[in-house]
């Protein structure tokens, strides 16, 4: 495969899905494809469940479940999207919180995008750990029509270490640490990637916690250049007190084969508010 970033899917089926057979979205999506390395992947399928055609309502949405292992999963959440462009990163359309695993959801007649997360940390976002509850909707695109309601269910899998060990690629990206106010390492921060100086919305990629002395890793494909900040929060504006600061270059960050790995220091302060 060229390098590149890629979603990845794995069924045993062409066509229109049937209830029996077997499906899988690789929870660990985006795959970063770097040139002269191998990347592991490992697929956890699930079965096709039968479900129920779609019955009239004086409203149009969705209602079913989400599951683990045939079992409702409870305090999980249903995420709805309207555009693939964006990877299905962020809150999207909307958010439902599932608190026993039943949920029913009005929408607008329409196409959408349907995943279910539950992560071990808690939390409506951030990246899909192992160990975390996750699917992508097979039947994607979802069509909801006027005056009905269409039953989805979704069967979790959890996205487990052994199906991804093996020879890891290169590191290629950015490396470095978090300060805070007193110039020592802060732990717990994550470091977010943008295309663009304005670095609002979705970010490209994004970090892991900063350890205990501050240090975090960055892994990116491309050139760039990337705009780089810290915070502690996923989504939304920075709340008020929230550690936050920004990479003090203003031309961004940009890798090449002589500099596939850059050092920076990002320096972060509570969010003060106007």
């Amino acid at each position: 495969m060229p390098p590149g970033s890629y979603y990845l899917t794995a069924r045993d089926y062409e066509g229109a899905p049937q209830p029996g057979q077997l499906f899988c979205y690789y929870s660990g999506a985006p795959v970063t494809v770097r040139d002269g390395a191998y990347t592991n992947v490992g697929f956890n399928l699930i079965r096709i469940p039968q479900e129920a055609v779609a019955e009239a309502s004086a409203s149009s949405g969705i209602k079913g479940e989400i599951t683990f292992q045939g079992e409702l999963l409870g305090r999980s959440y249903l995420y709805v999207y309207k555009e693939p462009e964006a990877g299905f990163k962020g809150p999207g359309y909307f958010v439902q919180p599932v608190e026993k695993g039943t949920f029913r959801l009005r929408l607008p007649p329409g196409k959408y995008y349907l995943l279910a997360r539950k992560r071990l940390k808690g939390g409506q976002f951030g990246p899909i750990d192992i160990g975390d509850h996750f699917n992508y909707y097979y039947g994607n695109p979802v069509t909801i029509e006027a005056g009905k309601v269409r039953e989805v269910k979704i069967e979790t899998i959890t996205r487990l270490s052994m199906l991804e060990e093996g020879e890891k690629a290169p590191f290629r990206g950015v490396r470095g640490i978090v300060q805070g106010p007193a110039g020592k390492g802060v732990d717990g921060l994550r470091v977010f990637a943008y295309t663009t100086p304005a670095m609002t919305g979705t970010p490209a990629f994004f970090s892991p916690p900063s350890g205990a002395d501050g240090r975090f890793e960055l892994p990116l494909h491309g050139s760039g250049p990337y705009f780089l900040l810290a915070r502690e929060a996923f989504g939304g504006p920075a709340a008020a007190g929230e550690l936050y600061g920004r990479s003090g270059t203003e031309a961004g960050v940009t890798l090449d084969d002589e500099h596939p790995i850059r050092e920076v220091t990002i320096h972060v302060e509570p969010k003060m508010l106007p």
